[in-house]
């Protein structure tokens, strides 16, 4: 999914703000159905005092085609087990680093990724290209 940066306007009030969009859809098209329903929703909710919201023109980037967020799928059948404890062996769908889930919030990235750039799929994906590129 890529992170798509937008600016919207209500009254004198600009901002700018980052969201996952759709790997499927068209990033313009997605924001505006977003401002829409938004517009539509707080409508509903305040009637005609609601602060609706515009898009900016030419506000619209995409700042990466990947999430930040690491999608993480399990590696293994069966749990394993450590001197730490029970685990499950991790890997990132998109920058595939290794981790471990020791219960079902707690992820440990593995020594060889502790690195703070590693944190983030965008950043990893950039770290491992730097590391595997030949100059």
């Amino acid at each position: 999914m890529p992170i798509i940066e937008f600016a919207w306007k209500s009254g004198d009030l600009q901002i700018i703000e980052e969201v996952d969009g759709p790997a499927t859809m068209n990033p313009r098209e997605f924001i505006i159905r977003l401002l829409k329903n938004y517009n539509r929703v707080a409508m509903l909710r305040y009637g005609k005092n609601a602060d609706l919201r515009s898009l900016v023109a030419g506000s619209i980037k995409i700042i990466s085609k990947y999430n930040a967020k690491h999608s993480w799928e399990k590696q293994n059948a069966c749990t394993l087990k450590n001197h730490l404890g029970l685990y499950d062996a991790l890997k990132c769908e998109v920058c595939h680093i290794t981790a471990k889930r020791y219960d079902l919030v707690r992820i440990t990235i593995d020594a060889k990724y502790k690195a703070r750039c590693y944190q983030k799929c965008n950043t990893a994906l950039l770290h491992l290209a730097k590391k595997t590129s030949p100059c």
